[in-house]
């Protein structure tokens, strides 16, 4: 264990000193990418990811082309990395396990819906996964997807991605959905891209420095007005600390129309999704590694697998007044 603490740290060091010059840090990583990517198995892939990528490393800006992974069990789509990102792991491998769980749900379910909304979209990984799922179909399902991304930075990564990938399905927009139509503060911690929130509390767990923007927000009749369309739809939620808010200004409009939901349950939200009345009217299902979903009375928090699924199901029961 001693020893390779030392390799560990040893190996931090030269990268600290190739961090000073951009050149050779270019040569390193697409020396490291090539080398991870065809010869490593994938636990000594993620290793080597881990070492390169320290937190306590200085790595100069470097861009990147777009890389072909797998997602879920079977999907490919194209990303472009970034140091310090979830969509970093696309250097080193050629398969990434980020929330596989979900990607592996989405992979067996997306099939049956009409149209898919996604409100979160940041850097566009789902987005695309989505786009991939429907191009590879033999009759595309879901033709029509909708995502909202309210980060001017995490919009221009998703664009990217989008043309990586010659997307044909998706209609994406940079605005947030939120209570009502307008303009709200958006808060994006340093060095936490995929963590930026309309609830600053939430986006300063991750950082003291926070960036704050003015965003457009697009109010409940926007999904209404696509839940008008599509007679099956899902709804996909990584808002960052708001779901509880989104899910309570969407009350009437899940009711009505009956979309399915995935939504990320997060220790700071758990307790105020619970008391969201509504929610008993609902199947709750936790999707979770290897044994699969799982339903349940009431939602839980799990570090490890934070997504739910939820299905109302009563498609006569009318939306409850509302405080």
């Amino acid at each position: 264990m001693q020893v390779k603490r030392a390799v560990a740290w040893a190996t931090i060091w030269l990268q600290r000193y190739i961090a000073r010059s951009k050149r050779l840090s270019r040569l390193y990583f697409q020396t490291l990418s090539f080398l991870s990517r065809r010869a490593l198995p994938s636990p000594v892939a993620r290793r080597v990811e881990a070492l390169a990528c320290h937190p306590s490393i200085n790595w100069p800006h470097m861009s990147y082309r777009p890389l072909p992974v797998t997602v879920g069990s079977r999907t490919k789509i194209r990303l472009i990395p970034h140091i310090g990102e979830a969509d970093q792991s696309a250097l080193f491998r050629n398969r990434m396990d980020y929330e596989s769980e979900v990607f592996e749900w989405l992979e067996r379910e997306a099939g049956q819906y009409d149209a898919i909304i996604e409100i979160g979209a940041n850097v566009g990984m789902y987005t695309v996964f989505f786009d991939a799922l429907a191009k590879t179909s033999a009759h595309p399902r879901p033709h029509n997807i909708f995502c909202f991304e309210p980060s001017p930075k995490a919009f221009e990564r998703l664009s990217a991605n989008l043309a990586a990938n010659g997307c044909k399905h998706v209609t994406a927009q940079r605005a947030a959905v939120g209570q009502r139509s307008g303009t709200m503060e958006f808060f994006e911690p340093e060095g936490h891209l995929t963590n930026g929130s309309l609830v600053r509390s939430f986006a300063g767990l991750f950082s003291t420095s926070i960036a704050t923007t003015q965003v457009e927000v697009r109010g409940p009749e926007h999904i209404v007005a696509l839940l008008e369309r599509y007679p099956k739809v899902l709804l996909k939620i990584d808002v960052e600390g708001y779901e509880p808010e989104l899910l309570d200004a969407l009350q009437d409009a899940i009711l009505e129309f009956r979309p399915h939901l995935v939504v990320e349950v997060l220790s700071e939200t758990v307790d105020r999704l619970n008391q969201l009345g509504w929610l008993g009217e609902c199947e709750l299902s936790h999707l979770r590694l290897k044994s699969g979903p799982k339903t349940c009375a009431h939602l839980v928090c799990d570090s490890d697998c934070r997504d739910w699924v939820i299905r109302p199901r009563n498609i006569e029961t009318a939306a409850p007044p509302r405080n």
